[in-house]
């Protein structure tokens, strides 16, 4: 059974179901705790997958044509891995829709009052062996996804001795100077070479604030590209260039 349009839409139906299933039953309290319970480990790992492809930017009903676009674009190197993951997700929710004798388009299959749903059937269709292998495979493949697709980030703080020394020898004010300097540097640069050629002028400025953390003035290292008429491609020249005098706020 496919699910056609939608990534993993069966789940979604699938969680609709379970709920029309457990209505008619009311009286039998350990089926519907059942069947509940099923229901919430659903919804629960859709939560999960929904929570992960809104991490990459997807939304909550992405087509398969929108996520191969988004693996191949953030994740080039698993893609089809990914994808791999999602279909066997797909699959996973198709066969649950069978079960659940389910479709895309109606209601459960030939099921017009909910009070004729057979018992045996039912029951059948929910062994604890089947409702376990179901959950346990959504939140396997969901595991394996959300790692895949997770970043590595930096912890935001770090007790370590280096980063505790950094920490102390950081100087905002010092970087919002250079920061302004630097401003005039990239005007200056954009006057000076305010001329014709082609291709226009490349410019890279070295910055490292620990070289720049003392009061005392140092050069800014600056590389700017030029073209010369024996060599068709271009070529860089090393520059420096010196601050005047400390930033009066500092001198105080």
């Amino acid at each position: 059974m496919e699910v056609t349009g939608l990534v993993l839409g069966g789940i979604p139906l699938a969680i609709w179901a379970l709920e029309k299933y457990a209505e008619p039953f009311e009286a039998f309290r350990h089926y519907r705790t059942s069947i509940e319970t099923f229901r919430t480990d659903l919804i629960l790992q859709n939560r999960h997958l929904q929570t992960t492809l809104a991490n990459i930017g997807l939304g909550s009903d992405p087509t398969a044509e929108e996520l191969r676009e988004c693996f191949e674009r953030q994740f080039p190197s698993i893609s089809k891995e990914l994808l791999l993951i999602v279909q066997r997700m797909d699959d996973v929710a198709a066969t649950l829709l069978r079960n659940l004798e389910v479709n895309t388009i109606s209601k459960p299959a030939g099921m017009p009052d909910k009070f004729q749903w057979e018992w045996r059937r039912v029951k059948h269709s929910f062994s604890t062996k089947k409702r376990n292998k179901v959950v346990e495979d959504l939140r396997n493949w969901n595991d394996d996804l959300r790692r895949s697709l997770e970043r590595p980030e930096i912890p935001a703080e770090d007790d370590s001795i280096k980063v505790q020394y950094l920490k102390r020898r950081f100087n905002i004010q010092r970087c919002d100077t250079i920061r302004l300097c630097l401003g005039s540097l990239h005007r200056a640069l954009e006057y000076g070479f305010s001329c014709p050629c082609s291709p226009a002028h490349e410019a890279a400025i070295y910055l490292d604030w620990e070289a720049y953390e003392s009061t005392e003035s140092k050069p800014f290292k600056v590389a700017v590209s030029y073209n010369t008429p024996s060599h068709q491609s271009s070529s860089w020249h090393k520059l420096c260039f010196t601050m005047d005098t400390p930033p009066k706020e500092l001198e105080e």
